[in-house]
């Protein structure tokens, strides 16, 4: 009999997000070897159709339990009402005590052999913890990325005497408890590993992101048409997005007067912060906007290079991160172009030889951002990236290449 496996996550439905993509690739690829029952509590409603979302689980042959679906109010523990009050703006805080009692009802249903915590956000983990101690349920918290572990400090010193009280008591307290007594942690990169195991002294296992879809038939990047994709998602908080402006300005300015025959096309939220640095935006920018994953893809097959990463911030969160986007572009055969501090990212990029890596620290230094894009075309232009050798990496990052490491961590828990 197949084991069930219950994931906790904030995001699924939206089925072309980073974090949903990633484990949607793991239960297509295990859905043979165990069932999987999803419980999603997104912090908005999006704009998607629910019918929609749940024909897509469907064809993935798992249940999902969409807690926005099931708001009644009954605080359980106060403990967790008060993390939630604390910890999510959103309306859905104030139902927070609904989840508890939702999810009771869940395992009563579900015989759970184990579940998973996809972080962030904090409480999927919490939440992992709460079925630990009241079920004896084994669990895995698997860290996307550390954006809001340093968010966490990051909001901490601006709080007054009753909110720092209330945040160690609730999330910090409960989340450090959920670590503890988790079964395994996995993580994305090797930064991300060793600060968790540095962290909290626990071992941490290696679950890379990868490329999720490689198209065939690729053709040569130094002939397709003569336009380079900007894929970047406008930062708040952390970093800003001083990068990305100063490189859309060179590109503007410079870029233009060398190669007129080019565009940027600009892809993800980032087109409002590109669209409020001009009057009248200029020929050679094309602004794309969010649109389907698939249709990224079609993109990106049909463009010459990708800037990937405007990196302005020396956070650990952010330069020992891999962004999902620099897997997408080296699956479509082109070389990427970054900008920013040391960081794993440019270790990459260097080490496999797939692109420029600009270190301009976090100064995104105008000339030297200029100067760089200009060569890159340039290189594009001569056929200088190993487009053998980017087809050759492209194979050693495809996600497939990891399912059978999770499904060691998950059998060896339960078996």
């Amino acid at each position: 009999m197949k084991k069930n496996i219950l994931l906790i996550t904030q995001i699924f439905s939206k089925r072309y997000s980073a974090p949903a993509i990633r484990w949607n690739v793991f239960i297509r690829h295990l859905k043979s070897e165990f069932n999987f029952i999803i419980i999603e509590f997104p912090n908005d409603i999006g704009p998607w159709n629910y019918k929609v979302v749940m024909k897509y689980v469907d064809s993935l042959n798992t249940k999902l339990y969409s807690i926005i679906n099931y708001p009644r109010i009954k605080i359980s523990d106060l403990e967790f009402r008060l993390f939630e009050l604390v910890a999510n703006k959103s309306i859905y805080g104030l139902l927070y005590g609904s989840l508890i009692n939702r999810l009771d009802e869940i395992i009563k249903n579900e015989c759970i052999d184990l579940a998973i915590a996809s972080v962030p956000p904090f409480h999927t983990g919490i939440l992992a913890y709460y079925l630990y101690k009241k079920y004896q349920i084994p669990y895995i918290i698997d860290v996307r990325d550390l954006i809001e572990y340093f968010y966490f400090y990051q909001e901490f010193k601006n709080m007054n005497i009753l909110g720092k009280a209330l945040r160690i008591n609730t999330i910090y307290k409960n989340y450090v408890r959920a670590i503890e007594h988790a079964s395994v942690l996995t993580t994305v990169t090797p930064v991300f590993k060793k600060i968790l195991e540095l962290t909290y002294k626990k071992r941490v296992y290696l679950l890379p992101n990868g490329i999720t879809v490689s198209p065939e038939n690729i053709i040569h990047y130094s002939k397709r048409p003569k336009q380079l994709v900007i894929l970047e998602a406008a930062k708040k908080g952390l970093g800003g997005n001083l990068g990305i402006k100063t490189i859309v300005k060179a590109w503007a300015n410079e870029v233009i007067k060398k190669f007129p025959e080019y565009k940027l096309l600009v892809i993800g939220d980032i087109v409002e912060v590109v669209r409020n640095l001009f009057d009248t935006i200029p020929k050679n920018i094309v602004l794309v906007g969010r649109i389907p994953f698939d249709d990224v893809i079609k993109i990106l097959s049909m463009s010459r290079g990708c800037i990937i990463w405007c990196l302005d911030s020396d956070n650990p969160a952010y330069t020992g991160a891999v962004p999902v986007k620099f897997y997408d572009s080296i699956g479509t055969g082109m070389p990427v172009y970054a900008q920013g501090p040391n960081s794993y990212l440019s270790l990459l990029i260097k080490s496999y030889h797939l692109g420029e890596y600009v270190y301009d620290k976090y100064k995104c230094d105008y000339n030297l951002l200029a100067n760089s894009l200009i060569k890159f075309i340039e290189n594009i232009e001569k056929g200088l990236y190993d487009f053998e050798n980017i087809l050759n990496v492209r194979r050693k990052f495809l996600r497939i290449n990891y399912i059978s490491t999770l499904k060691r961590i998950i059998e060896n828990i339960i078996y």
